[in-house]
């Protein structure tokens, strides 16, 4: 309880009505940084730069056809092959090519977000702006989150979210060295 804080609290940053959970707060990683084992999927081998939503059943086959196993604690990490693609463009990015190229998680897809849960990752990372499409055409009446994804693993799960992350170097040594599995430090 110590470590909870809310407007009723004294703490002069908690007037606005927010709780703050201190000891969880992901300003600690950065202090600290985060270190496991990172299990790295290749959906850039599969998809190249096709614009693809990926669902569970995508995730699920990719995952057998290269005998890569997610086990509670793995930090979920996703080339896509979308920041190679930004850092090639030199300082001069190409936004309609950025976003209609490479694979995306949908967020939409019950399966997954359920898979998210189940899995018991403890971090998901991609290479890519959002990690999930952020531009589905949904129904005028949709209630749901924007980014229902975000929504699962930030607010519901307190799995963080890396995203930017340059795996070129990374995966072409897992390849080159047939492994997916490998220790992940990171702040």
């Amino acid at each position: 309880k110590e470590h909870i804080k809310g407007p009723s609290d004294s703490d002069e940053s908690r007037q606005d009505g927010s709780v703050k959970a201190e000891r969880l707060g992901i300003e600690n990683m950065a202090a600290t940084c985060v270190q496991g084992r990172g299990v790295l999927l290749d959906l850039h081998a599969r998809f190249g730069e096709e614009r693809v939503s990926i669902g569970f059943s995508d995730l699920e086959c990719l995952m057998k056809e290269n005998s890569v196993v997610v086990e509670p604690g793995d930090m979920l990490v996703l080339h896509t092959g979308w920041s190679t693609m930004l850092y090639e463009m030199n300082l001069k990015p190409n936004a309609e090519k950025l976003h209609n190229s490479c694979a995306v998680l949908n967020g939409d897809d019950p399966k997954l977000l359920d898979w998210l849960e189940s899995s018991q990752i403890s971090a998901l990372i991609a290479d890519n702006f959002a990690i999930e499409d952020a531009h589905i055409e949904r129904p005028k009446d949709y209630k749901g989150p924007r980014l229902p994804i975000h929504n699962k693993c930030l607010f519901k799960l307190g799995v963080p979210l890396g995203e930017l992350w340059y795996l070129e170097e990374l995966t072409a040594w897992l390849r080159k060295n047939q492994r997916y599995r490998f220790l992940l430090t990171a702040p």
